[in-house]
């Protein structure tokens, strides 16, 4: 609690900002911290360059963000047309609640009156529209992506790094499993190949992972356990294994004893063993005398 009270708090961002891409990665990918207020952000997100987050986002951010771009230009600039010209169509002279439109179906084109069909040339015109304009949008954003693709994929800050010189090749036969081999059928692609590594069974490595991840479990489990009965064999007295220190100021350092806790305020019998399977099976029965 020294650490995050008092006038000589120390500073941990992790705790205060949920802003990560801003100090928790490289310094050259990091991004400037939005400005404060509760829609600040917006002007600032308007006023970042494409090439700046392309650099500290990547490819997929920057498109994710052109996406949502794209359709609030889409649906702001048809709202501009529609609601002027299609409301007023549908609600003036229109059906109403004797020609049993009711809520807001009377800014429907069911509201539109007999009398004034000529206006369903309007709704027509303004389909087409729509649909042109759609298609036109959609249509220069596919030339947009894969021009701005092609080009981030090219630059240098692309082509330097190792997962854009590298490929997968997967269900290759048993006859070109070797490097020689593989060196000899991928030699054509530019500049040669430099490194093959061929991927073989890892399920034996995958049980092992398991099965030391168990065994971890296990052995936090026993250690906490551990510590709480010495922390209940001490009458949770903990100054009793720390000693304390005045080191001037109002700084402290706390001094840990060189005798295990577990030997202070426990016996032998008190701890956890574990006993290994015979033969290192785990079908097996345990090994006596063993743990």
């Amino acid at each position: 609690m020294h650490l995050l009270q008092g006038p000589d708090r120390v500073e941990l961002p992790f705790l205060y900002k949920i802003e990560p891409r801003t100090y928790l990665v490289p310094e050259k990918q990091r991004a400037e911290s939005s400005p404060p207020g509760l829609f600040s952000w917006i002007l600032a997100l308007f006023q970042t360059s494409d090439r700046v987050i392309l650099q500290k986002s990547g490819l997929d951010a920057f498109f994710f963000l052109r996406y949502l771009g794209t359709l609030v230009k889409t649906f702001v600039s048809l709202s501009l047309i529609l609601i002027p010209v299609l409301i007023p169509l549908n609600l003036v002279q229109g059906k109403n609640a004797p020609g049993g439109v009711h809520g807001l179906d009377r800014l429907g084109w069911a509201n539109v009156g007999l009398a004034h069909s000529s206006f369903y040339w309007a709704h027509l015109s303004i389909a087409l529209t729509v649909i042109i304009f759609v298609c036109h949008t959609i249509y220069a954003e596919l030339i947009e992506y894969v021009g701005i693709r092609q080009a981030y994929l090219e630059s240098p800050q692309h082509r330097l790094q190792a997962f854009a010189n590298a490929i997968v090749v997967t269900d290759i036969p048993q006859r070109f499993l070797s490097i020689a081999a593989l060196t000899r059928l991928y030699g054509v692609f530019p500049d040669g190949v430099r490194t093959i590594w061929i991927n073989r069974d890892l399920s034996e490595l995958s049980k092992k992972v398991l099965k030391r991840r168990k065994i971890l479990c296990t052995l936090e489990a026993a250690e906490t356990k551990l510590i709480r009965l010495a922390m209940k064999s001490s009458d949770g007295r903990t100054g009793h294994d720390l000693t304390k220190t005045e080191m001037g100021g109002s700084n402290h350092a706390y001094v840990r004893s060189e005798e295990p806790l577990g030997k202070r305020y426990l016996g032998t019998k008190d701890r956890d063993y574990i006993r290994l399977p015979i033969f290192n099976l785990t079908w097996m029965p345990s090994m006596p005398f063993v743990g």
